[in-house]
């Protein structure tokens, strides 16, 4: 069967057409194969990307490696240690002028008038997706979560959410010291939280539901889908959902989401 083709010019059009905002802040979990045959690869997706938001916008991509955290590694390079999150995500990670955040299981990877603001301080905060961090800065700043083909299973803010609310499940009961080095510095001895290892979630099961609060939106691109996520809104509607029922968002949980959906639309 024949590939898709998306060339930089259809690229920039769906990315307007599924409302990604010029100047904003955006951070992008991607699929490169998913989608189709991008002309160009890996770095027409980033080139349209930048070009797209612009000189005054922010691009984000994960550049995990909470796999070998997993496994037992406690040494994290931020210069040399690849990204664990696709191909987009190592080839943006390697490209001039883009910093990355000294986490060593869920950092960052970012250019950008506000780069050096939302990864400042990532290493020193409580967990690696809560409070303090690149994706909760995200929410702040009013920014959005771009999904490129790939479904909400991979929205790491999720774990933001969850840290947000304190759900039990999330992180270890004590600090991992890891020995961290940052560019060509010294390395550094430091106790960080990490998260316990991942539980069987429903992620993707919220899709219909988000929808229908307004804060996410989906559009076919190639031979699969793109979903924005306005980020401030997801984390103000799912964090009160959260109070209630700490489980919500475990595949084992009885809350029935398309109700919640259902209910939504009887208060509009």
């Amino acid at each position: 069967m024949t590939q898709p083709h998306i060339d930089r010019g259809l690229f920039q059009t769906h990315l307007s057409e599924l409302g990604v905002k010029k100047g904003g802040v955006v951070l992008v979990h991607s699929s490169l194969s998913s989608l189709g045959y991008f002309v160009g690869g890996a770095d027409c997706v980033i080139g349209g990307l930048l070009e797209f938001i612009g000189s005054e916008g922010t691009l984000l991509m994960p550049a995990h490696t909470f796999s070998a955290v997993n496994r037992g590694e406690r040494t994290f390079n931020s210069r040399k240690d690849a990204s664990q999150a696709g191909k987009i995500t190592e080839v943006f990670r390697q490209r001039p002028g883009v910093i990355r955040s000294t986490h060593p299981s869920h950092s960052v990877s970012v250019v950008g008038p506000m780069a050096k603001e939302l990864i400042d301080g990532h290493l020193f905060a409580d967990s690696p997706c809560g409070h303090g961090t690149p994706y909760a800065k995200l929410m702040d700043q009013n920014g959005q979560i771009l999904l490129l083909g790939v479904g909400l299973k991979r929205n790491t803010c999720f774990h933001t959410v969850e840290a947000m609310a304190g759900v039990p499940y999330l992180l270890k009961p004590h600090k991992d010291e890891f020995s961290i080095t940052e560019n060509e510095l010294s390395p550094i001895r430091v106790k960080v939280r990490c998260h316990n290892r991942a539980v069987p979630s429903r992620f993707e099961e919220f899709t219909e539901f988000l929808s229908h609060t307004g804060c996410l939106r989906q559009k076919r691109l190639g031979r699969g889908s793109s979903i924005l996520i306005e980020a401030q809104r997801f984390r103000d509607t799912l964090l009160p959902l959260l109070a209630d029922s700490p489980q919500l968002l475990l595949a084992r949980s009885t809350t029935d989401v398309k109700l919640l959906a259902t209910r939504l639309n009887d208060r509009v």
